[in-house]
């Protein structure tokens, strides 16, 4: 994936960014895999902010990963989707919210009320 300049009058590709932005990927990719593994082993909970805790201290540089750059990396959020049970429970809250559809001749007949009450003259 190249790079674009935003400038006003042309876009400039910038091919030399790929490389830095492979190498920035990969590196977030594995310091959120491996705290994520630490955080199995240790029973916590694997939220955003837990794995960006645990990678400063997997981290050599001491630097971790930002809580965003879980869910800017889509192969990291993946195993994160996977692994976090804070996850799956709001996966199935929402489906909770989700409005139920009746599928049923009642529908049809109330519909037909209301046109009957709103519009007497149709009938």
């Amino acid at each position: 994936m190249h790079q674009l300049s935003t400038s006003d009058d042309e876009q400039i590709e910038r091919p030399w960014l790929d490389e830095e932005y492979n190498k920035n990927y990969q590196r977030t990719l594995s310091l959120g895999k491996t705290a994520i593994d630490r955080l199995i082993k240790e029973n916590k909970n694997i939220t955003y902010n837990s794995i960006a805790e645990e990678s400063k201290k997997c981290d050599e540089e001491k630097k971790g990963i930002h809580p965003n750059s879980v869910i800017r990396n889509k192969d990291l959020y993946e195993y994160y989707k996977k692994h976090s049970k804070t996850y799956a429970r709001k996966k199935v809250l929402e489906d909770r919210k989700k409005p139920y559809i009746w599928k049923s001749s009642l529908n049809v007949h109330v519909a037909w009320i209301f046109i009957r009450i709103r519009l007497p003259h149709v009938l």
